[in-house]
């Protein structure tokens, strides 16, 4: 997914969360949403390569795009954006919707090296979330730097 662009349509906190986490991943994300809330958009962060469009959603939003997140509040819109992206060849997750989804996105948990991911196929992201906050509390970051006394065959040195 390396230089890919990837558009999350949505205005709100989930569509913020999202964009949150592809910036943390260093791709290239535009966020678009007539609602984008003011505290989101300033936490921003500048330097990363992101930007906001603050408008109603255009089919012409998603060209080039590789994937797409519809995270809006609009199940007639998030269809639209899933049709526009089948129509356009371009892979799309609408949140909180399995049907709608060509991919869904696992619950991740990051400790340095170590990342774990939580899925349950688009059914509940919420039970995903409540498994994440639980392992959280279980792994710390002394997981994460445990791992340079581990080798490739996976035997402590």
């Amino acid at each position: 997914m390396e230089n890919r662009r990837v558009v999350v349509i949505g205005g709100g906190s989930v569509a913020f969360r999202k964009v949150q986490i592809l910036l943390d991943a260093g791709r290239t994300s535009c966020s678009c949403g007539r609602a984008c809330r003011s505290g989101p958009r300033k936490s921003m962060p500048e330097k990363q390569k992101s930007r906001t469009v603050k408008a109603p959603y255009s089919k012409e939003y998603l060209a080039g795009a590789t994937l797409a997140i519809a995270a809006t509040n609009n199940r007639e819109l998030n269809k639209q954006i899933f049709h526009d992206c089948q129509e356009l060849d371009v892979l799309c997750n609408v949140v909180d919707d399995p049907e709608l989804c060509d991919f869904f996105t696992p619950a991740v948990i990051k400790r340095g090296d170590l990342q774990i991911a939580v899925s349950t196929d688009g059914l509940s992201p919420a039970y995903a979330g409540h498994i994440k906050k639980k392992l959280e509390e279980m792994f710390t970051e002394t997981h994460a730097n445990s791992l340079a006394n581990w080798n490739v065959c996976g035997q402590k040195s």
